[in-house]
């Protein structure tokens, strides 16, 4: 990072300027001398004027009363009172694009995993429903009514055909979920 010098010109019957050091990307914050204007800020630069104003509070700790006087910046403001500039110097915009892209990939990363760990989720259930229902389907062909009647033995017979290629498919699918979260 590169230490850059702001100028800010301001613009007053003395003709005077103020110089505040920063690193790209920072904010400084000064007083300004009373009957300063400010002008225009220069390229890649953010300026912003407030009216600095004491804000006074009474705190209560354990019954016993402490007032408080703390500065407080009004940004914008039109009051008198002591102005404060804020000056806010560009940041690098290779270093930025980095961070944002870094951010970016981070976010798509972790949503990559939330998504493998929530469809890992539902195949373990669907697993789970799969082998309770093919057990079910097993205690229903020891019944004396079903075990009698060829329709029903034939319908519990395709239907645990049809459990079994759908708990092989959700195995594979299982198998190759839980091996790509082990990575992370």
């Amino acid at each position: 990072m590169k230490k850059i010098l702001m100028t800010l010109c301001c613009a007053a019957l003395s003709a005077s300027a103020i110089e505040l050091a920063a690193w790209r990307g920072e904010t400084v914050t000064a007083k300004l001398p009373p009957g300063e204007k400010v002008g225009k800020a220069p390229a890649g630069l953010t300026v912003k004027v407030g009216v600095l104003q004491d804000v006074k509070f009474v705190t209560k700790p354990k019954g016993m009363d402490y007032a408080v006087t703390a500065d407080r910046v009004l940004w914008d403001a039109k009051m008198d009172g002591q102005r404060v500039i804020s000056v806010a110097g560009a940041a690098d915009a290779k270093a930025e694009s980095a961070a944002r892209t870094d951010w970016k990939a981070q976010k798509e990363e972790e949503a990559r995993r939330r998504r493998i760990r929530n469809e890992l989720k539902r195949t373990e259930d669907l697993i789970g429903e799969l082998e309770e229902r093919d057990a079910f389907i097993d205690s229903q062909f020891e019944l004396p009514e079903v075990s009698s009647s060829p329709e029903k033995l034939m319908a519990l017979g395709q239907e645990k055909e049809e459990i079994a290629e759908k708990l092989a498919e959700a195995y594979e699918k299982w198998e190759a979920l839980s091996s790509e979260a082990e990575t992370f």
